[in-house]
């Protein structure tokens, strides 16, 4: 009896550790690199973080369209400002100015087109991002500060 005393917590400790699943990263980077067609990344660009209405993110439709925003989606004008339309405030975005500091990033500002965002594993929070290079505009989709560590290059043409 005093053997299964001391035995069971072990049990249920060791079934608890190997049933059990964790996080896979809590944090990582997300390299974002844009290149024009010539496969060469902008020295200077315009950018800007535009907000999504929580109500947009959050509709089913918009997922069933951007199924996989850890990557990002190229999108038109039109759709860009369909996405912006309602004009929502940034500070809907709870852990977006923590991102911003740590990915030495503003809302908006100018650098080169090679991207370092600081990312949170469960943080979804999707943003358009403004681009702007020359007389061009280009408008992508993204959870750029959630998820684990990844990498992506956006080809910045037709």
């Amino acid at each position: 009896m005093r053997f299964i005393k001391s035995a069971l917590p072990l049990f249920f400790l060791f079934l608890h550790f190997n049933l059990s699943f964790g996080q896979a990263c809590y944090h990582g980077t997300y390299h974002c690199r844009f290149v024009n067609e010539d496969y060469r990344v902008p020295k200077r660009v315009k950018y800007e973080f535009l907000p999504l209405a929580r109500e947009i993110w959050e509709d089913p439709d918009f997922r069933v369209k951007y199924p996989n925003l850890e990557i990002g989606y190229a999108l038109s004008a039109e759709e860009a400002a369909e996405l912006t339309r309602s004009n929502p405030s940034l500070a809907e975005y709870r852990h977006l100015r923590q991102c911003l500091k740590k990915s030495k990033l503003h809302i908006s500002g100018r650098q080169k087109a090679d991207f370092r965002f600081y990312t949170l594993e469960v943080l979804y929070e999707p943003l358009v991002l403004r681009l702007k290079t020359g007389d061009e505009t280009f408008y992508f989709v993204g959870n750029f500060f959630g998820s684990c560590s990844r990498r992506n290059v956006f080809f910045l043409g037709e």
